[in-house]
This record gives C-alpha cells, sequence and structure tokens, in this order.
C-alpha cells in the first residue's frame, strides 16, 4: 500500500508536469507577436500543428502504452518534449517553430495513456475508481499552475525563458519517474491480491484502430462531429484568454496568466456540478444534459460582448464560460462514451471523440488567431457560439436518433 500511494502521487505529479511543456505556449504569444513580428494567424498555427499531432499520437500511443512498457513510453515522451521545448526557446523562424511545436505535440501524447496503464498495473478496479476524481485534477491544477508559471517567466526574462525554465523542470522530472517507478508490483517485489484484466492486444494494429474508429464514426457521426465544435470553443479559450487579458484588461502577461488560470479551475467546478446534475435529472438521456450546457454555453458567448467594460466582470465572465465549456467538453468526452458504447466499443468512442475534439481545438487557433487579426475579439465571441450552435444541433440530431 505504501507504494501504491506513491505510485499514484507520482502519476499525479507526473501527469500534472506534462503541462510545463505545452500551456507554457498560451502566455508567451502576445510577447512572441511583438518579439518576431508574427501575425496571431501564424501564431494560432502553432497550436494546430499542435493539436492535430497531439490526435495522431494518441491514437499510436494508446497502442503502444499497451504493448511496451509505459514506465518507458513516459519517459522517453517527457525527455523528448523537454528537448523540443529548450530547441523552440532558442529559434526564430516560423517554420522550425511551426515544426517544432508539431512535434511537442506527439511527445505530449505519451502522458496520459501510459500513465494510466501504469496505475492500471498497481491499483485494483475498485482502488482506481476511488481515485478517478482526484487524478482528475492533475491536469485541471497543471494547466492552472503552469499559466500562472509561465506568465511570471514571460513577463520577468521574456517570452523564451517560458520555454526554457519548463523544459529543464519536465527533464529533471523524467529522470524523476524513471528511477523512481516501476511498470508491475512484480518489479519491486510485491504480488498483487487481485487478477490483473488481460491485455487483449497482441501486437501493434494500428489498421484495427482505424476501422474500430471508422465503424464508430459511421454508427456516432453527429457526435463525433459536434466533438470538432466543442474542441473548437474549449481549446480556442484555453490558447487565447491570457492575449484576451493583456490586450482588452490592459494588464501585464503575469496578471493576464494569473486571470486566465482562474478558467480551468471554474471548470473543475463545472465538471463536478454538471456530472452530478446530470446523473440526477438526466439519467439515461444524457444526451439532453448536453443540449442543456450547449444551450448556456450559446447565452454566455453571445452575451460575453454585451458585458459592461471592466476587468472583474470580464474576469467572471470568462470563468463562467469556462465551467460551461468544461462540463460541454467533459460530458462530450467521458460520460457519452460510457453511457452509449458497449464494453467492447466504450474505450474506441472516447478514442474517436476524443481526435475529433483535439482536431477542432487545431483549428481553433488558427482561425480564431484569423479573426483577431482581421476583426476583433467580439467577433471570436460571436463564432464561439455559432461553434457551440452547431455542435448542439449535431448532438439533438443524435438525441432524435436515439443513439
Amino acid at each position: 500500500q505504501r507504494w501504491q500511494r506513491q505510485l499514484i502521487a507520482l502519476a499525479w505529479i507526473s501527469y500534472a508536469a506534462y503541462y510545463l511543456g505545452r500551456v507554457n505556449l498560451s502566455p508567451a504569444l502576445p510577447a512572441m507577436e511583438t518579439d518576431l513580428g508574427l501575425s496571431k494567424e501564424a501564431l494560432g498555427l502553432l497550436g494546430t500543428g499542435f493539436f492535430w499531432t497531439y490526435a495522431i499520437g494518441q491514437v499510436i500511443n494508446g497502442q503502444l502504452g499497451d504493448l511496451i512498457s509505459p514506465r518507458r513510453l513516459v519517459f522517453f515522451g517527457m525527455l523528448a518534449s523537454a528537448a523540443v521545448n529548450l530547441a523552440f526557446g532558442f529559434s526564430s523562424s516560423f517554420a522550425l517553430l511551426l515544426l517544432l511545436w508539431g512535434i511537442n505535440g506527439y511527445c505530449q501524447a505519451t502522458g496520459w495513456g501510459p500513465v494510466l496503464r501504469t496505475l492500471s498495473n498497481w491499483l485494483s478496479g475498485a482502488q482506481r475508481r476511488r481515485i478517478a476524481t482526484l487524478f482528475g485534477t492533475s491536469y485541471v491544477l497543471g494547466n492552472a499552475a503552469v499559466l500562472l508559471f509561465s506568465g511570471w517567466l514571460v513577463n520577468r526574462w521574456g517570452w523564451r525563458a517560458a520555454f526554457f525554465v519548463p523544459a529543464g523542470l519536465l527533464a529533471l522530472m523524467a529522470f524523476f519517474w524513471w528511477f523512481q517507478v516501476r511498470d508491475t508490483p512484480e518489479e519491486r517485489g510485491y504480488q498483487r491480491d487481485w487478477t490483473l484484466e488481460p491485455n487483449a492486444l497482441a501486437a501493434f494494429n494500428l489498421r484495427a484502430v482505424l476501422a474500430g474508429m471508422a465503424g464508430n464514426f459511421r454508427r456516432y457521426w453527429p457526435l463525433s462531429l459536434a466533438g470538432l465544435f466543442v474542441g473548437f470553443c474549449l481549446i480556442a479559450l484555453n490558447t487565447w484568454v491570457p492575449t484576451y487579458f493583456v490586450e482588452e484588461g490592459g494588464v501585464a502577461i503575469d496578471r493576464a496568466a494569473a486571470l486566465a488560470a482562474l478558467s480551468p479551475i471554474a471548470g473543475s467546478l463545472g465538471v463536478i456540478l454538471s456530472s452530478g446534475l446530470v446523473n440526477r435529472f438526466f439519467a439515461g438521456r444524457e444526451l439532453y444534459g448536453l443540449v442543456g450546457t450547449l444551450a448556456g454555453l450559446i447565452l454566455l458567448f453571445l452575451a460575453f460582448p454585451n458585458l459592461p467594460a471592466g476587468l472583474t466582470l470580464a474576469t467572471l465572465g470568462l470563468m463562467v464560460i469556462g465551467a460551461f465549456a468544461s462540463a460541454t467538453s467533459s460530458l462530450t468526452l467521458s460520460t457519452l462514451p460510457l453511457v452509449l458504447g458497449d464494453r467492447q466499443n466504450a474505450s474506441t468512442l472516447a478514442g474517436l471523440i476524443g481526435f475529433s475534439i483535439n482536431m477542432g481545438g487545431g483549428l481553433s487557433t488558427l482561425i480564431v488567431g484569423g479573426i483577431l487579426d482581421r476583426f476583433n475579439w467580439d467577433a471570436v465571441f460571436y463564432a464561439l457560439a455559432a461553434c457551440a450552435l452547431l455542435a448542439l444541433l449535431l448532438v439533438a440530431l443524435a438525441a432524435t436518433r436515439r443513439l
């Protein structure tokens, strides 16, 4: 039990540490725009490269984590992400920045699946259920903490420091993981007192994974397309909110990042609250609960540009939007695959929707950057409202088809 508790803590810290090498881009964007003379559309393209390779990496690494040592996969993935961040901080060529951040997306995709695989090797099913909510806070608090830290680095030493310092910390975390974690209890000399679920995957079979995703797309295509628009809304907010506070709030980047960090924290509360409400009022009709959160998100996006001017109201408004966006994403990515998929295809359906969310998110960073270059922030929120409306219509279609 001591090693189990230690592993849970190490897994929590390690996955939160991954965010050192990905969320650091968001607070750096305003300074990169000024220093490198890049348009917001070009900066948004960096996010496109990242999220698209991240989506592809999750499909591939999800299988690799079941076939090879997840300890090795996390170690080398984290170390590679650190190296890419270091190189990114030294770069000024846009083409090289785009290439490096795309590679980083794949490296970052070595985190979630292999870390969960390690936990499944060490914990029984009942134990995993007990720590599920606790472990979910790793990415919420990791996101918020890295926003704060990176904003401080940018304000103090410039945008390149937001990649140099996290690269060093990420490399240290990689070695800490390597020396402290073992794949199985047997490697520590312990025996399990539960039966390990058999791994049905005997060899890497990307074709089988893609075939399963294609089959689920034919059946659940409205939800898959809805995932694109949900990801568009969520990732656009995560990427561009610090820039919003710098430009519209007139604050320094460290304070802008601190204000932006409130959104994922509010998002975690939104996930918990929405989960309870959906279980209470929409049990067996979860799609209608998702329609409700999307309707709320549309109204919030439409109302936000019309709020009275002021940093406090803007911060509160974005916190509420963050809560609804995170609740919508959680219902789409986590709840629906569990309630709609059978035991055989729930994982594949979750992978398909996750792929859709990241692909949509990749589009959002580019498109929102283009909107900002040509129009203003009001146009961004109206565009997000349109995306949420399209997602709502697709989910409503899925509900009427009784998926």
